[in-house]
C-alpha cells in the first residue's frame, strides 16, 4: 500500500496535466462523430497526445493507413532517444511487462523515470511499473470523460493544448533543482534553441534531440579519456 501512495504522489502533477488534457480530446472526439468507445480504445491502445488530437482530423480525412503509421513515426519518433537511456533498466522486466513499459513510455512517464535516478524507488521493478500504469490509466480517465460529459458542460478548451508543455516544464526544473551535474540540461537546451533557429518550430525537435545525444556521448567518452 504505501508503495502504491508513493507512486500516486510522484504520478500527481501528471494526473493534473493528462486529465484536462484527455477531457479536451475526449470532446473534440465527440464534435468529429466518434463517441465513447473510439475514445476509450485510441486512448487505451494508441496513448498519444499530440498523436490522438491529429487522428481526430485524419478519421475525418480518409487518410490511407500508410500515411497514418509514417505521421505517427515522425511525430513519435523522440521516444527512440528516450529508450536507448532505458534498455538495461528495462531489460529487468519480464517478456509481457517490459513490452507494455516500452508502449507506455511517454514524455512525462520518460521524466518521471528519471527524476527518481539514484533512489531506492527507482530499482523497485513494481513502483516503477505502477508508475508507467498509473500515467496510462489517468489519460484514459480524462478521454472517457471527455467523450461522456464534456458536450454536457459546455466550456472553453483555450490554452489546454499547453496543458502539457506546462507539466513538462514543471518536471523538468523539479530535475535540476534536485541534480548536482546540469552539463545534460544545458547541452539539450542549446541545441534545441539552435535547432529552432535553424530549422523552425515544425522540424527542430528530432534533429535537437540527435544533436543532444552525439554531444552527450562526446561528452561521456571525453570524461572516460581524461
Amino acid at each position: 500500500m504505501d508503495r502504491f501512495k508513493n507512486a500516486v504522489k510522484i504520478t500527481l502533477p501528471v494526473f493534473l496535466g493528462y486529465v484536462p488534457l484527455g477531457i479536451a480530446f475526449g470532446v473534440l472526439l465527440n464534435e468529429a462523430g466518434y463517441g465513447f468507445w473510439w475514445s476509450f480504445l485510441m486512448a487505451a491502445s494508441i496513448y498519444a497526445g499530440s498523436m490522438q488530437f491529429v487522428m481526430v482530423a485524419l478519421l475525418g480525412g480518409n487518410d490511407s493507413l500508410v500515411s497514418c503509421a509514417l505521421l505517427s513515426f515522425l511525430l513519435q519518433s523522440r521516444h527512440c532517444f528516450y529508450g536507448l537511456s532505458l534498455i538495461d533498466r528495462y531489460r529487468k522486466f519480464p517478456l509481457l511487462k517490459r513490452l507494455y513499459m516500452i508502449f507506455s513510455l511517454t514524455d512525462e512517464t520518460y521524466s518521471l523515470m528519471t527524476s527518481i535516478q539514484g533512489q531506492d524507488e527507482a530499482q523497485d521493478d513494481d513502483f516503477v511499473f505502477l508508475i508507467s500504469i498509473l500515467n496510462h490509466s489517468y489519460w484514459v480517465l480524462g478521454c472517457i470523460l471527455g467523450s461522456l460529459v464534456g458536450n454536457l458542460i459546455p466550456f472553453d478548451t483555450t490554452g489546454f493544448d499547453f496543458v502539457m508543455t506546462a507539466l513538462f516544464i514543471t518536471i523538468v526544473i523539479d530535475q535540476y533543482r534536485n541534480t548536482a551535474n546540469h552539463v545534460p540540461f544545458w547541452i539539450g537546451l542549446g541545441c534545441g534553441l539552435l535547432c529552432l533557429v535553424l530549422l523552425g518550430p515544425d522540424r527542430f525537435l528530432l534533429a535537437a534531440l540527435a544533436a543532444s545525444v552525439v554531444m552527450l556521448i562526446i561528452k561521456e567518452r571525453g570524461v572516460h579519456h581524461a
